[in-house]
């Protein structure tokens, strides 16, 4: 399956890794415009399409200023400077749920973008100054945040954190402004210097606060900060508009903003292993991402092969627990995918049959039926069950 993209650039333990990022989007259609509630603080939820479920995330709203049209967005992932919206400084803040997962990485990642995009269409919010900031891991994810989506932003303002697994060339044309106290024991200084003296070398918009004898945190006032986050002006040159092609990989086609089900096996003839099956595809459903843990706000829907439909089978994506022989979906898929099982071994074609006993096969392949969705399936090949959940 080839999509294109902008350039700029246990269950089982060791399934954790094999996840990434699945978009929750919204049902725009069920969204209608609302009236503000200005100087408040409440909670606004959107419709994750991935998951069914609603997910919630904090909102907070300026005074409203007359003869103003458009305010200035901040996004605060976790901490970010701590400044209230006031008549001086006019802006709506939201704090995307983040579903307990470090670092706003996979499923956390898509929240903020959807809270985004919720609040672009239902509130009167300037595109051109959306600002993006966080607060150790926060900062950190705040820039992995940006570098996917720098048309996105006016600047992004880390806290505390700098992070390192990002393309510098997502930033030549987005500001940012690295805070950071120079006695820092968790979160060392020396990585956002790094990183400063990489991203000027690179020609980006860059700033390096040092605060002389601060730790792990960035002393009051604020205000300077949020004044400057709400003077930036996203940039009118996006990315390379041109796209390019390549090939997707394994279970990162699941994470793509389609709906996807967790289907448990439910053959065999032994309870004891389908009690294990159905508990490995409950901790699946709440599995966010690689390295990253559970979700706490939401999860995938999770159904036995018995009960699958045709009409789900054909708009989403599907995650398949069990082994050929337990999990009737993943039989029928086998049968159809250059791929099959011979005697306890892996075949493929006339290459060298791979022995599956006290193996764990995971295995991801478009649908033979519905070439636009996507098939991952985690057949465990072993007697015992009682830690595959673990």
């Amino acid at each position: 399956m080839r999509r294109s993209f902008m350039k700029r650039d246990g269950i089982c333990r060791n399934l954790l890794a094999a996840f990434a990022a699945l978009a929750c989007f919204h049902l725009a259609a069920q969204e209608k415009s609302r009236d503000v509630r200005w100087e408040a603080s409440f909670k606004e939820t959107y419709s994750c399409k991935a998951t069914g479920r609603d997910v919630a995330f904090a909102v907070r709203t300026p005074p409203k200023i007359e003869g103003r049209e458009k305010y200035p967005l901040v996004v605060v992932l976790k901490g970010g400077p701590r400044v209230n919206p006031s008549a001086d400084l006019p802006f709506f803040e939201i704090k995307p749920a983040g579903g307990g997962i470090w670092g706003y990485r996979s499923m956390s990642a898509v929240d903020a973008m959807q809270a985004i995009a919720f609040m672009k269409r239902n509130y009167p919010i300037d595109p051109d100054r959306i600002s993006l900031a966080g607060s150790s891991a926060g900062g950190s994810g705040a820039m992995h945040l940006a570098s996917l989506h720098p048309h996105e932003f006016s600047c992004v303002v880390p806290l505390v954190a700098a992070g390192n697994d990002y393309p510098l060339t997502s930033f030549q044309n987005l500001p940012v402004a690295f805070h950071h106290g120079d006695r820092d024991w968790t979160s060392a200084i020396c990585d956002a210097r790094v990183q400063f003296q990489k991203m000027k070398a690179a020609g980006c918009p860059v700033i390096l606060q040092e605060y002389p004898g601060a730790g792990h945190s960035i002393p009051r006032p604020h205000e300077p900060i949020t004044k400057w986050m709400l003077e930036q002006e996203r940039h009118p040159v996006q990315p390379d508009p041109k796209p390019i092609d390549f090939l997707e990989g394994a279970a990162w086609n699941l994470y793509r903003g389609d709906p996807m089900i967790v289907v448990y096996g439910t053959g065999g003839g032994h309870p004891e292993r389908l009690k294990h099956l159905r508990a490995a595809a409950e901790k699946l459903a709440r599995c966010g991402g690689p390295h990253s843990g559970f979700m706490n706000h939401t999860r995938f829907p999770v159904v036995a092969d018995s009960d699958l439909t045709p009409e789900q089978e054909a708009t989403a994506n599907l995650l398949l627990v069990g082994a050929e022989e337990e999990n009737s979906v993943a039989k029928r898929m086998l049968s159809k995918w250059p791929v099959g099982f011979e005697i306890g071994h892996l075949t493929a074609g006339d290459r060298q049959r791979l022995p599956m006993r006290d193996q764990v096969l995971s295995l991801g392949l478009t649908h033979p039926e519905h070439p636009d969705r996507f098939v991952y399936l985690v057949a465990p090949h072993l007697e015992d069950l009682s830690g595959f959940a673990a």
